[in-house]
């Protein structure tokens, strides 16, 4: 499906452009890192970067750099500028910020560019234009997409197709789009409100089913089940049998025996140190995340490998409300799930967010199987521990996740750092209750 702008669909008067025929693009300027600085100095200019672009400008956390690094007054930022992140991961890259107020003098680091609107287009018309959904996947169209980040170059989006409008017509389409807006922030505001009073209760109830404070009366009247020590050790007996047949799987597809004592390079997971942890509920104990399960890191599958049909690729943008929207995923060749089998995701299968949106936990609901990007961790489904009790458990340990997170512009967190996370773990029979 294509993005392009077609002429034969737009109102009489209308045209359309590339966006090198109505604004100027300049890119931002390059310094080592060692001369950033978070504090204003003598000599030193803000500079903006991809976390800085947001729907607009977000004036915090900036970094000054010497003014010396600026070659032209156009690096300048100016009020009406709109900035673009051309470097930035598949999702985010295209995203653009409107300049409203400009408090401080400002540049831009080579992560992001400006957009300068020419005389025959409003600089809002362009910016509501480029942040539509169809401008921004036109963008990320556009994209080159390596290992870790997305890159738009100046030359390709110079090419990006718009839509120019009569000047009276922009100028009312910019007030209707505002008129709406307003209205939009209105009701998001008093949604939020209800939202965060809802997020304080949910996490209240987890915190409380988690810890066993739900279960109390329960438990009062079955003082004798068995304890989650026994629960436990029959969890990392599975745990290390899952493993070892999956050494001998992979030893089978390359046609070799497993070596002698091939079985002592298994891991066992390390205990918490739970002298500082709280007192548990009878029969509980601390474990990490990592004696429960283990977690699977993702493949960096190349963008250009993308089709329109095939198997769903599980990224980051699909993990949406605790199901995976296959619906809206990106498309691999069906022979992937041979050629790439140790990344196939299956029916009941977890899997979470590790970049970006830590923490954020869904499960794979569909019998189509499908692949798993490098910024998911998977988890396979346990025999003694019910999908909802994990889905639980992951959410109880997401701020241990958040705060382990690395990276100045997309926080991310790696599943050894996951499997660190310290949660309680009940008696199976409680498990039920």
């Amino acid at each position: 499906m294509t993005s392009e702008v077609s002429s034969d669909q737009l109102p009489p008067g209308w045209t359309t452009a590339t966006l090198d025929e109505c604004a100027e693009i300049i890119r931002g300027v390059s310094f080592p890192k060692t001369v950033k600085k978070t504090e204003p100095l003598d000599g030193h200019i803000a500079c903006l970067r991809t976390s800085n672009v947001q729907r607009h400008v977000d004036w915090r956390d900036l970094w000054y750099v010497p003014r010396s690094y600026v070659k032209r007054d156009g690096q300048l930022v100016q009020q009406s500028d709109i900035l673009i992140s051309t470097a930035n991961s598949y999702e985010l890259v295209g995203k653009v910020a409107f300049v409203s107020e400009l408090p401080e003098e400002s540049t831009l680091g080579a992560f992001i560019s400006i957009i300068r609107a020419s005389a025959e287009i409003l600089p809002k018309f362009l910016y509501y234009q480029l942040d539509s959904r169809s401008r921004q996947s036109a963008l990320r169209e556009l994209a080159s997409t390596t290992t870790n980040i997305s890159n738009v170059s100046t030359k390709k989006l110079k090419t990006l197709r718009i839509c120019v409008a009569p000047k009276d017509e922009q100028r009312a389409i910019i007030a209707k789009i505002e008129e709406l807006f307003s209205d939009l922030d209105a009701g998001v505001a008093a949604l939020e409100r209800v939202q965060a009073n809802l997020d304080r209760y949910r996490a209240s109830v987890l915190k409380a089913a988690v810890e066993g404070r739900l279960t109390a009366q329960w438990r009062a009247e079955h003082p004798d089940v068995e304890p989650a020590d026994q629960l436990l050790d029959r969890i990392l007996r599975e745990r290390r049998e899952k493993w070892e047949q999956e050494q001998l799987a992979k030893y089978e597809a390359k046609g070799k025996k497993p070596p002698k004592n091939w079985q002592s390079k298994y891991k066992e997971p390390a205990s918490p140190d739970s002298t500082k942890l709280p007192a548990m509920p009878d029969g509980w104990r601390w474990v990490t995340i990592g004696q429960l399960l283990r977690i699977r890191n993702g493949y960096a599958f190349k963008s250009s490998d993308y089709t329109s049909d095939g198997v769903p690729l599980v990224r980051q943008a699909d993990l949406l409300g605790g199901s995976v929207a296959v619906e809206s995923a990106k498309r691999l060749p069906a022979k992937y799930l041979t050629d790439h089998a140790e990344y196939r995701v299956e029916y009941g299968d977890l899997l979470i967010g590790m970049s970006g949106s830590i923490g954020e936990v869904s499960e794979y609901q569909h019998a189509e199987p499908g692949l798993q990007n490098q910024r998911t961790g998977l988890v396979k489904p346990s025999s003694y521990l019910p999908t909802r009790f994990l889905t639980m458990l992951m959410q109880y340990v997401e701020p241990q996740m958040v705060s382990t997170g690395r990276g100045m512009t997309i926080q991310n967190v790696s599943a050894t750092e996951i499997e660190k996370c310290v949660a309680p773990l009940p008696p199976e029979t409680e498990l039920g209750a």
